[in-house]
């Protein structure tokens, strides 16, 4: 005898996009850990990518990296929406769901493409 399992299979709905970051405008909101990690992933996959990166604080981990790569622009001040206009791709790195929340939504309301 065999039995029948119901299988509830979950549904992804995100959509995997490949980027040419190279020649894309890139803005990086959060200089701690979580900025970090963003931007190492990026220069290593990407290192040509014009990256301005802007926190209230940076990380001295962030500040090496950026030392390293000509492309990178370090801005350690809080997050204006003028931030945003030159930007193709945004990806918010802080730590906080309801500041994540309001930067996504200045982001939008610019049309720019979000990752948080």
């Amino acid at each position: 005898m065999t039995s029948e399992k119901h299988v509830t299979r979950e549904t992804n709905k995100l959509f995997p996009v490949f980027l040419k970051l190279e020649e894309l405008s890139l803005l990086i909101v959060g200089g701690g850990s979580v900025g970090l990690e963003k931007l190492h992933a990026i220069v290593h996959n990407s290192p040509g990518t014009s990256i301005k990166l802007v926190a209230i604080s940076i990380c001295d981990s962030v500040k090496d990296l950026a030392g390293k790569h000509k492309t990178i622009q370090l801005f350690e001040r809080p997050f204006e929406p003028a931030d945003l206009d030159d930007a193709d791709l945004v990806i918010v790195a802080v730590n906080d769901k309801q500041v994540s929340l309001a930067l996504w939504e200045a982001a939008k309301a610019k049309n720019k493409l979000v990752n948080i």
